[in-house]
């Protein structure tokens, strides 16, 4: 498979650009919420509907957001049921790089020919997008277009330099005192590093110990 970099390089997006959650309304409905988000570079506004049972997001996250039309490793093919997105039948894809990703359709489109800004709004089965842009940007986004949302969080540094994306949020929120197994740690976040990057650390840490040791090994058997 193709690096993360090398797969989003290649792909053609109709619009990318990175946001910082201001404000989630969530008293509306039990799983979804409605986040609204600036541009970290443009003047880019972003209020979106999403399920935060599964993809918990809070006020200050920043959030890297693609859309495109299609997924498809093949362009030239287009996906249009829920077995074409089987990923036994799909194959690798772009969405393999994001952590959330919506199907939906473009239901309206305002494009303010004087002021060159244009809102794009879409329905991801009920869950509702309205995305400012000025109007460039935006030129491809057609009523009724079929497109494709995806999401990702932006990376953060671990304590000791190891990257995570998947626990940022949590650590955003984390509380100031820090668990007493953690205090000796320099960093009063080492607590809350996710199982996943341990269990990688752990696997790094075994491997460095038996490279070690056959070093050891063979430099005793030499004498």
């Amino acid at each position: 498979m193709a690096s993360m970099d090398e797969a989003i390089t290649q792909h053609h997006f109709m619009f990318e650009d990175t946001f910082k959650v201001k404000t989630i309304d969530d008293s509306r409905f039990e799983r979804a919420g409605r986040i609204d988000c600036e541009s970290e570079s443009f003047g880019n506004n972003l209020e979106l509907d999403i399920n935060h049972m599964i993809y918990p997001l809070g006020p200050g996250d920043q959030i890297q957001v693609a859309i495109t039309d299609n997924v498809s490793p093949n362009r030239a093919r287009r996906l249009s049921t829920a077995y074409d997105h089987d990923k036994r039948l799909l194959g690798p894809s772009i969405m393999d790089h994001y952590e959330y990703v919506m199907y939906g359709k473009i239901y309206k489109k305002d494009d303010d020919k004087k002021d060159k800004r244009a809102i794009v709004h879409a329905s991801y089965g009920g869950l509702l997008m309205k995305l400012r842009s000025d109007s460039m940007q935006l030129a491809e986004f057609h009523v009724p277009d079929a497109i494709y949302l995806l999401i990702r969080k932006v990376q953060a540094i671990e304590p000791g330099g190891h990257v995570c994306s998947r626990f940022a949020p949590v650590r955003a929120r984390a509380p100031a005192a820090a668990p007493s197994s953690a205090r000796a740690d320099s960093s009063p976040l080492a607590a809350l590093r996710c199982g996943l990057c341990e269990g990688t650390q752990e696997r790094e840490r075994s491997s460095t110990l038996d490279l070690e040791r056959i070093l050891a090994e063979d430099s005793a058997g030499r004498r």
